[in-house]
């Protein structure tokens, strides 16, 4: 607990020219003790945010056959009902 906690910043050139304080990058907060570890930290969430993305909810009827050539994407929600034969997810695309 002596340690201080560590913080890193991401930034991309691409996106910082889409906001109004371009000259001020992101600041990651971390609880990391290890300087090297909070900036893959950083990167990884600059890699998965500093992009566009899209949300969608899907609803699936079970069984959900052709899911395998859909396109790549990460389940950020969900919800299901009790005896409903159908699932609903958020997908970020």
């Amino acid at each position: 607990m002596a340690k201080p906690y560590r913080t890193a910043v991401w930034s991309d050139a691409t996106n910082l020219t889409r906001y109004a304080q371009a000259s001020r990058p992101d600041m990651v907060a971390t609880a990391l003790l290890q300087q090297a570890d909070a900036q893959s930290l950083a990167n990884s969430l600059g890699a998965l945010w500093g992009v566009q993305r899209s949300l969608w909810q899907v609803t699936l009827q079970w069984p959900a056959d052709g899911l395998r050539t859909g396109a790549l994407g990460q389940v950020v929600g969900d919800s299901l009902r009790a005896g409903d034969p159908t699932a609903s997810l958020l997908v970020l695309v």
